[in-house]
């Protein structure tokens, strides 16, 4: 592994696919999040077995599924955008290289698939040892992969291994206690510094966002059909200021309507790939405070189903899906939720 190497394969101006990889909770969403507001790139997220109620086969499913991100980031390549993918086919290889100390026999085809890309960069985060890593075992929503890293004493020190050993360009990241992903903000300027021209056609949809505050409490929602939790977000109408679409997604979406709306906390940008085209989402987030549990009952549409849940910070950054929602939150002053 390397500390800040970057090596070009390719000729200039060709679009970079970055894969964010990593031991679980070290960083990569705020990392990715952090990246995606900073750099015009096309965001690709890690599936997910859980909310894809995939019941059997799961790793062959994950596999699968890597494979397939790999081919769709080449695709917005070929057309001009950068990538940014959340873990790849090598978290699958890495998992089963640290239960056993033993490569996969399927893994050597899918690293030549991986050499074969052009200007591919690999960022590996880790902790700065063992203990810290043991203690944000029990935070891993998966019980199987919690009991295999559980039983399995030499898990971490594998896990590392693996990407040592695999060949491949990796830019290993030590999270601890002072770190900062300021400190590697240079990393990311070498790899996106490329101006690259998108093929793709590009809308711009302008959005609201809210961290909901009651008693101290952060009222975050859960969608039933997609399994995760949110923040109350939605578009604004072309009638709207983006103050009137807050209001109107929180009284839609939670039933709470004698609210006040107490400032912006942030704005920022995201875009992904949809219907042959690149969306780009501008979002600004506000901090709502609401006066009263009065309700009007909700107003969603057919396909939205959310239930309100009220939790202190901690809890929401934990259950919160999306990094987005995450920095808004860290973004609140303590006044409002201490």
């Amino acid at each position: 592994m390397k500390s800040d190497n970057i090596n070009y394969k390719s000729k200039p101006h060709t679009p970079s696919i970055l894969l964010i990889e990593g031991l679980w909770g070290t960083g990569k969403s705020t990392l990715i999040s952090r990246i995606r507001s900073r750099y015009p790139v096309l965001f690709i997220p890690e599936p997910n077995f859980q909310t894809s109620r995939i019941k059997k086969n799961i790793s062959e499913w994950y596999k699968v599924q890597h494979q397939n991100r790999l081919k769709t980031a080449l695709k917005y390549t070929q057309n001009g955008e950068q990538v940014i993918m959340e873990r790849s086919i090598l978290s699958n290889a890495a998992f089963c290289y640290a239960k056993r100390r033993k490569f996969p026999s399927w893994f050597n085809e899918s690293k030549l698939l991986l050499q074969s890309v052009p200007r591919l960069h690999i960022v590996l985060l880790y902790y700065s040892n063992k203990q810290t890593f043991k203690k944000r075992v029990r935070f891993i929503k998966d019980r199987s992969v919690r009991r295999s890293i559980e039983n399995n004493e030499h898990f971490y020190d594998n896990y590392i291994d693996f990407y040592k050993k695999i060949g491949l360009n990796v830019i290993s990241v030590k999270n601890h206690a002072n770190f900062s992903f300021s400190k590697i903000d240079s990393i990311f300027k070498k790899i996106f510094e490329n101006k690259t021209r998108s093929r793709y056609k590009e809308q711009i949809h302008y959005c609201s966002s809210a961290v909901v505050t009651f008693n101290k409490k952060i009222l975050i929602l859960y969608s039933q059909k997609h399994q995760q939790f949110t923040l109350p977000q939605g578009h604004q109408k072309s009638s709207e200021s983006s103050i009137e679409t807050i209001k109107r997604e929180v009284a839609e979406e939670t039933g709470f309507t004698d609210l006040n709306v107490i400032r912006p906390i942030r704005t920022y940008d995201f875009r992904f790939y949809i219907n042959g085209g690149v969306t780009r989402k501008s979002v600004i987030c506000y901090l709502v405070e609401l006066k009263s549990l009065t309700s009007s009952g909700k107003s969603m549409e057919a396909h939205e189903a959310y239930k309100n849940y009220f939790v202190d910070r901690d809890d929401a950054l934990r259950k919160l899906n999306w990094p987005e929602d995450r920095e808004n939150i860290l973004s609140v002053q303590n006044k409002y939720l201490i």
